[in-house]
């Protein structure tokens, strides 16, 4: 017996991505299969093949240019924070690893969130609109100029 809540993953699932004729032939044709072979018909149901590996080349390449462009722009960040905002090079770097592992560990604690409390579809449209905003406020943020051989405070 289904829990409500998975029920409610269920009707949430089917409103937003309605079934294709295809697969709505299929999952017929499997249940009459079903129903015969269950009634004592003796027809087996039908077996699908798996979708195999065709995605994981894409997959791969997109995690492999994710982790190329992370470790160029923790280069980036290091010389920008250490020639712009004057810090100095072991502050900037222990803020490059703060940030490394803040965006490192913000998909496990969005998992926990969208599988323990929204759901994926609002998790996504709350993490855009965040990243939206962070990112608006940062590109408004004034930079205070150097002053002195002290850097910014």
């Amino acid at each position: 017996m289904k829990r409500r809540w998975e029920e409610e993953i269920a009707r949430r699932y089917r409103r937003l991505f309605p079934p294709s004729s295809a697969s709505r032939n299929a999952a017929a044709e499997m249940e009459a299969n079903s129903a015969a072979a269950a009634a004592g018909g003796g027809e087996r149901a039908v077996e699908r093949k798996p979708g195999g590996w065709k995605t994981m080349p894409y997959i791969i390449g997109n995690e492999t240019f994710e982790r190329v462009a992370s470790f160029g722009m923790t280069t980036n960040l290091t010389v920008y924070l250490v020639k712009r905002y004057h810090m100095g090079t072991v502050a900037a770097a222990n803020l490059t690893n703060i940030w490394n592992g803040t965006t490192n560990f913000a998909p496990l604690l969005g998992a926990f969130v969208s599988d323990a409390y929204w759901g994926k579809f609002n998790t996504l449209v709350f993490a855009c609109v965040a990243t939206f905003l962070v990112r608006r406020l940062a590109f408004h943020t004034p930079v205070r100029r150097h002053q002195g051989g002290r850097g910014l405070v």
